[in-house]
């Protein structure tokens, strides 16, 4: 049996007379007076066990409902004891617990070490060096595809030991994500120690533009729980926006107030075009070449750093034969969107139509797939038989 090292505390609760067995030296103890009480202690994370008397279980069950979401649930007879080592696996099972729901929310990979070497890039870093180690909160923002989570990885892997979770504001859970509920632990909780990015924090609704505002403040409150908490997570939020707009890091923008206080503005490739060519080499390699991909100095493109990952991606399929032979990279006088098309319609032909196969080869879902090409179908622009 696995047990607990010996230098570990357990943080148990117990509510009923105290369960035999278990010392100072192996757990830190906390009586409840009530059911309401050892619930509230489970939903601030300060404990790792709850241990319950076989007779006040009725009275707890209602209030303990879905509880060992968030600690693990011992039931004990009174009078009889306790085993240390049945706490220490419970503590065990919690820590595992703990890391499956931190799972969907952790962001994968190394740190990317924002690579280039153009004035941009240089002032970019020097502005996130400056605001690494300021307290409060921090927003990144930049048009739509620049990299904003890598520059959160980046302030990360320097400014925290702990997980890097990520919380996009504009999924219908993400309220329930951010502070819990008695069947989910809150991010807030999972983060502490670590660094939690909060996702177009411009899209927030009222309440959780609320919950915003007190982050900010340095304070948040557990569902269900009216004690305030400190905040012990260092927060970043990206805002899929250029700051350079006059009035886009105000509040009357989206931006909650508290959070426009510090802004990280990330320039767009058309700012540091001297960076593609080792950009290419180094995230797509050598053999999608520069002048393969239509981005002559000539050519006024958006400088999107998805655009510019999509048509390396495009390029080495070309020439590994995976795609069609004719070249559909840009010619200096396409858009995003007709390459995106002409990317769907070339991969789908190369797959016999088969969409399944052609959303994997694109890298994108199924009905995102089926979206686009009813988008296109209903304005005349897919070729007869797509």
């Amino acid at each position: 049996m696995h047990t607990m090292p010996d230098s570990f505390t357990a943080r148990v609760a117990f509510l009923g007379p105290a369960p035999r067995g278990l010392t100072s030296r192996n757990a830190d103890m906390h009586a409840c007076e009530s059911p309401t009480a050892l619930a509230a202690l489970c939903r601030r994370g300060r404990i790792d066990v709850a241990v319950v008397a076989c007779g006040t279980w009725p009275r707890a069950e209602t209030e303990l409902a879905g509880i060992d979401a968030s600690v693990v649930v011992l039931r004990h007879v009174p009078g009889e004891a306790l085993p240390a080592a049945l706490v220490d696996q419970a503590c065990l099972l919690r820590r595992a617990r703990r890391r499956e729901a931190g799972a969907s929310l952790q962001v994968d990979g190394p740190a990317n070490e924002l690579l280039g070497e153009s004035d941009a890039m240089a002032g970019l870093r020097a502005r996130l060096r400056q605001v690494a180690e300021a307290p409060g909160v921090i927003t990144i923002a930049g048009p739509s595809g620049t990299p904003l989570l890598a520059a959160a990885m980046w302030l990360h892997s320097r400014t925290a030991r702990g997980p890097l979770l990520h919380l996009d504001v504009r999924q219908p859970d993400a309220l329930e994500r951010l502070l819990g509920s008695s069947s989910i632990l809150p991010a807030m909780d999972l983060a502490i120690g670590g660094t939690l990015v909060l996702g177009h924090i411009d899209a927030a609704d009222a309440a959780m533009t609320k919950v915003l505002v007190s982050l900010a403040a340095g304070t948040w409150h557990a569902t269900g729980d009216a004690v305030s908490r400190a905040v012990q997570t260092r927060l970043l939020a990206t805002v899929h926006r250029d700051p350079a707009q006059p009035g886009v890091v105000s509040a009357a923008a989206g931006i909650p107030e508290g959070w426009t206080s510090r802004v990280v503005r990330i320039p767009t490739l058309i700012e540091r075009r001297d960076d593609i060519p080792r950009l290419v080499a180094m995230l797509h390699g050598t053999s999608a070449a520069h002048a393969d991909l239509g981005l002559s100095h000539e050519y006024n493109w958006p400088g999107n750093d998805e655009e510019l990952s999509l048509r390396c991606q495009l390029a080495a399929a070309v020439a590994d034969g995976s795609a069609p032979g004719q070249s559909f990279i840009c010619n200096g006088m396409s858009t995003l969107a007709d390459l995106e098309r002409q990317a769907v319609v070339a991969t789908l032909r190369s797959q016999g139509g088969h969409r399944r196969r052609t959303a994997a080869a694109l890298g994108i879902g199924l009905r995102t797939l089926g979206v686009k090409l009813s988008q296109w179908r209903a304005a005349r622009q897919l070729p007869p038989g797509i």
